[in-house]
């Protein structure tokens, strides 16, 4: 019989697979939990594609609708999966009594929550980049409603569309441990049979061979879909390209699953186009019903205008004050007496005093984790994208990375860079930064490799005919193209931080509990005591800074980014 022994951890594959029989996990039943986990991440998959398609073109296309649906989409794609364990707890165990049916919904919407918002960004991003020639173009030429989105905001967003499902499935797998072993404060944990609870169940036991054995499986699975799925998928992204002029390319030979992904996808989009048509509709009738009110009104009612302006901010303080008023009535007329008592004692609780050091703590890891994952990915996506051979060989390689479960880092971090500087607290925050790093750098490579192989080829000859090369070229005409993936990408980067303290403030291994301050720490504390209104307080708090910076930093910067699309 084979014996290989691994000279780290100890054990041979004869012991891993015999700790696998006796521990009762896979049972030799190695199909069953593959397909059962890969049922799971479809599932929410296309759950995430239906709401991205029409959250993201509705966002798009309407821009009162933007003004709401982005801070939004922001604010919760921010929140920590562990923010929404609790309500998928409660919602499902609760509605189906505890069933396997109630475990498997629960787990569904929480890999839905760590994918969904990749696709609804790139949905949102390409339809934002579409020239405006080209929409001036659609409406000379009469292209309106289901016609409009299947023949221009169909092939303007597949690109970024292929981009950001790549990085939802890697955010599907990178929470997929704490989505198939559900637990919450003093409840019983909920298993699923899967390979993340096989690779945190063996990590749990101090298995760590077993737990690697889990994740080679988890890997393999990564790069064949890259293989066989994204990989032709990007290929095929580059005929939809905004140019000027046609030029030849060199098309590769395409999968038959490929193939038949493409054929499937051209036979549901007209589909898709009549589920996203009335809110197309509803947006050309305001917009044209408004140009003509403005044109007849517009020197009759001026004066409104004017004085709207003036007192609007005057309105909207007033309009304040009677809200909070009517809050207080409320709570003193419905609500039970001992209520503001419980409130009285809630806010006298040690761990509220300990949040402006938490908040604190948690933003300047976030802000060393972004300037790291900017600087790196900023020059590695623009090499990698404009050579055809490293993109072949590096992107696999990035899908690969961006996909390892957060928990499965644990015992690579608390080796290397935890006991190497024998636990102190230098060791523990550089271990945190860490880990924060791997729940943003990939969002921000994405994008920008997206972005530069987007570049019109006719942009690139140009540039080449007036002599335009090396680091004039990266400087005028490579990073003006990819401004707007770097905004989109530092967006959705942010939320992955966020989602990244979870597992970053607070590692627990076999041996020991490692731990920082900050709001992520303080939320896995919560959902592991069972406390709802501290878990409450974490998420209120973390989507309280992601509205903050919405409306100072990113809102700015996307009013800015317009000017960087390409025009024809």
């Amino acid at each position: 019989m084979l014996l290989i022994r691994i000279p780290v951890f100890g054990p041979t594959l004869n012991e891993i697979f015999a700790y696998q029989l006796t521990a009762g996990l896979f049972q030799l039943n190695w199909d069953n939990y593959i397909l059962r986990t890969m049922i799971r991440m479809l599932l929410a998959y296309g759950l995430s594609v239906a709401f991205a398609l029409v959250y993201g073109i509705t966002a798009a296309i309407s821009r009162r609708a933007e003004q709401v649906l982005i801070p939004i989409l922001d604010v919760l794609q921010s929140i920590p999966v562990l923010g929404y364990l609790p309500g998928a707890i409660v919602v499902f165990l609760t509605l189906f009594n505890g069933s396997i049916i109630g475990q498997e919904l629960a787990s569904v919407v929480l890999i839905f929550t760590g994918m969904v918002w990749a696709v609804t960004f790139g949905v949102y991003g390409g339809v934002k980049t579409i020239p405006k020639d080209i929409v001036e173009a659609a409406r000379s030429f009469g292209i309106r409603r289901s016609k409009y989105l299947r023949d221009v905001v169909f092939p303007a967003l597949y690109p970024p569309f292929i981009s950001g499902s790549i990085l939802a499935w890697g955010g599907g797998w990178y929470f997929l441990i704490a989505c198939e072993y559900l637990s919450f404060g003093t409840t019983r944990p909920y298993t699923l049979p899967g390979l993340g609870f096989y690779i945190f169940k063996a990590a749990l036991d101090g298995n760590i061979a077993a737990s690697l054995f889990g994740l080679l499986i988890l890997i393999a699975i990564v790069a064949l879909i890259n293989r066989f799925v994204w990989h032709p998928l990007m290929d095929h992204a580059d005929k939809y390209k905004y140019e000027s002029t046609a030029l030849p390319t060199h098309r590769k030979s395409q999968s038959h699953l490929s193939q038949w992904l493409l054929r499937k996808s051209r036979e549901v989009s007209e589909d898709l186009a009549k589920v996203v048509e009335p809110v197309v509709s509803l947006e050309h009738k305001y917009y044209a019903h408004s140009i003509r009110f403005r044109h007849v009104n517009l020197l009759s009612h001026a004066h409104i205008g004017a004085a709207w302006h003036k007192y609007s901010r005057f309105g909207r303080i007033i309009g304040t004050a009677i809200g909070i008023l009517l809050v207080v009535l409320f709570f003193e007329l419905l609500v039970p007496p001992k209520f503001p008592e419980a409130i009285h004692q809630f806010m006298l609780r040690r761990e509220l005093a300990m949040i402006p050091n938490y908040m604190i703590g948690s933003v300047a890891r976030l802000l060393v984790g972004y300037l790291i994952a900017l600087s790196w990915t900023l020059v590695a996506g623009i090499v990698i994208a404009r050579s055809e051979r490293l993109f072949n060989i590096m992107l696999p390689i990035f899908d690969i990375a961006q996909s390892v479960p957060a928990l499965a880092l644990f015992p690579v971090v608390v080796t290397v860079v935890i006991d190497y500087f024998h636990g102190s607290e230098f060791g523990l925050e550089l271990a945190s930064t860490v880990l924060v790093l791997t729940g943003m750098q990939w969002y921000l490579l994405f994008n920008i490799i997206g972005a530069v192989k987007a570049i019109p080829s006719d942009v690139i000859e140009a540039s080449r005919c007036f002599g335009v090369r090396g680091l004039g070229f990266i400087k005028n005409i490579v990073i003006p193209a990819i401004v707007p993936a770097i905004i989109l990408g530092s967006i959705q980067a942010w939320g992955g931080g966020w989602n990244a303290t979870i597992a970053s403030e607070y590692i627990v291994t076999s041996t020991k509990i490692y731990q920082v301050p900050g709001l992520g720490y303080m939320l896995d504390v919560a959902v592991a005591k069972g406390d709802t209104p501290l878990v409450l307080v974490a998420v209120g708090l973390m989507a309280g800074v992601v509205f903050l910076m919405n409306r100072t930093v990113w809102h700015y910067s996307l009013k800015r980014v317009n000017k960087y699309k390409f025009e024809g």
